[in-house]
């Protein structure tokens, strides 16, 4: 689990979250387009979907290929979206999930 990507890792299990809470016409698609996570086909692969759950769909699984240095700049675009609770489950996801990782110490 160490070596896996960061947004595999915070996605992992989070879709149904994402398509309820992620307010995805915020105008985050710009801030990561401008900050180099998504290129500009992704953007426009994300507003071609009509609603807004296949557009959350889409751009989880954009996301999933995306490399891990991209990580820090999602979670700080959130937060300029003002979705700061969507970029905190997303960071404790990772927690848990190393959290669930580390071997279990008796005392």
């Amino acid at each position: 689990m160490a070596n896996a990507n960061r947004f595999i890792q915070a996605l992992r299990g989070k879709t149904a979250f994402l398509e309820n809470r992620l307010d995805i016409d915020s105008g985050l698609l710009t801030l990561l387009e401008d900050s180099g996570v998504l290129s500009n086909r992704h953007v426009s692969s994300i507003r071609a979907n009509g609603d807004r759950y296949a557009k959350v769909e889409t751009l989880v699984n954009i996301l999933r290929t995306c490399d891990d240095g991209k990580f820090d700049i999602f979670i700080t675009e959130l937060r300029n979206s003002s979705q700061n609770d969507v970029a905190d489950t997303l960071v404790q996801n990772i927690v848990d999930q190393a959290n669930l990782q580390l071997p279990h110490q008796v005392a």
